[in-house]
Formats: structure tokens, sequence, C-alpha cells
């Protein structure tokens, strides 16, 4: 996403937090193309927690240089929920704060094996600081469904 002179992504990579083995995790990013040397990384982070899977985001930066996140969230005691973060613009660089949840996974997901990219956030046309993020869960039965948003920034 491309906004004030930035542009704004995320992904999902492997991240060990100091356990055994690697988990999934947010890793998002601003650059800064224009720079008259080139690209520049303006801030990033690799957002997580142990025990806990983190994928499938989507971002929208805001007018005035927020940052909101949606993503799925699971962990071995957690089902696969939707999830929201962010940052604003005076909050440290490299930052987010901690996530809530739009919709808690409910079951096992045992649907087709293809899970995610069907996540987004938006600016309300009508209204800049109306917020709408989707993105996938774990409902009943035993199948994914789509959990839809809001928030005012």
């Amino acid at each position: 996403m491309y906004r004030n002179g930035a542009v704004w992504t995320c992904l999902t990579t492997r991240h060990n937090g100091g356990e055994p083995q690697n988990r999934a995790a947010l890793h998002w990013l601003q650059i800064d193309p224009l720079d008259a040397t080139g690209p520049t990384l303006v801030q990033e982070d690799i957002y997580g927690a142990s025990g806990t899977h983190y994928y499938d985001p989507a971002v929208m930066p805001t007018p005035a240089d927020s940052l909101v996140v949606v993503f799925c969230r699971s962990s071995a005691t957690e089902f696969a929920g939707a999830h929201v973060s962010g940052r604003t613009a005076v909050d440290a660089l490299g930052t987010l704060q901690p996530s809530a949840s739009i919709q808690a996974g409910l079951a096992h997901y045992t649907g087709m094996p293809r899970w995610g990219d069907y996540a987004g956030v938006g600016l309300d046309p009508a209204d800049p600081q109306l917020v709408w993020t989707y993105t996938r869960f774990a409902d009943i039965p035993a199948n994914w469904g789509t959990a839809v948003g809001s928030l005012r920034l």
C-alpha cells in the first residue's frame, strides 16, 4: 500500500523466539521509495508471541500515518481466530500495539488445505476515521468463516 510517500507491506515469515521450533510471525515494513540514495527502510517489525502462530496479514496505513494490521492467530490452545493490531504515528518506530480479537476461532479447521489470502483492511470512504477489516477464522462445523470488523481511529 502506498500512502504519504511510503510503501507499507506485510508478510508471514518464520521466527524463533527462543523456542525449540519456528513459529509463523508477521513481518511488516515501511519503505521510503523516493529517498535520494534509493529505497530506504523507515521501520519494520516481526510481530508474534512465543507458542503462537501469526499469519496471513493485511495492512492499511491511514492518512495520519497510523497503521492497522489484520491477521489470523492460532496455537495449541487457541483455534484460528481473526485479530487486529496497529500503531499510531507517535508510537515508537518498529512497534505494534497488543492485538485485539475480532472473532475467536470456534473449532478445529479441517476444511480444504488452503487457508489465507482472504484478508483486507480499508478506510471507509464516507468516514476516514473508520477502518473496516476482514479475514478468516475457524468456524463450526470445522470449516472457515469470514470475520468482518471495524474500528474507529
